[in-house]
């Protein structure tokens, strides 16, 4: 049997966190790295840990075959953008990055995406 394996940075917030939650919810197993240990632990603790590796465990789900990317999205409306002066209608959501993965993830064995790049449409702004 084939396992979906993703290996998310980041994973404890933000974008990785959206991205990981949304993955996993598809099947995947996830191999999740980020900064914070202890709010990644608490993360992954929600999750079934037979479906989980993280940077502190020994053992990863049997994978046969990696997609890998580098995913450039613009601004997205996470807690990181906070203070930015942008609307929510100014940033792409974090569903647009789940969907744009989803698509290149569903793409044949021997397709590889080297690089994803997002970006939001430019508006004016009207003068204040």
């Amino acid at each position: 049997m084939l396992n979906k394996v993703a290996l998310i940075t980041g994973a404890f917030r933000a974008i990785g966190h959206h991205l990981a939650r949304h993955l996993y919810l598809q099947g995947y197993h996830l191999i999740l790295l980020a900064r914070d240990a202890q709010a990644l632990a608490s993360f992954a603790a929600t999750l079934d840990p037979a479906r989980i590796c993280t940077p502190w465990l020994l053992r990863a789900p049997d994978a046969q075959g990696i997609k890998v990317t580098t995913l450039c999205p613009d601004v997205v409306d996470t807690d990181m953008v906070q203070g930015s002066g942008l609307t929510l209608n100014e940033m792409l959501s974090s569903e647009d990055i789940c969907r744009a993965v989803d698509f290149v993830m569903s793409l044949s064995p021997a397709a590889v995406v080297e690089q994803l790049t997002i970006g939001r449409q430019y508006r004016p702004r009207k003068p204040a």
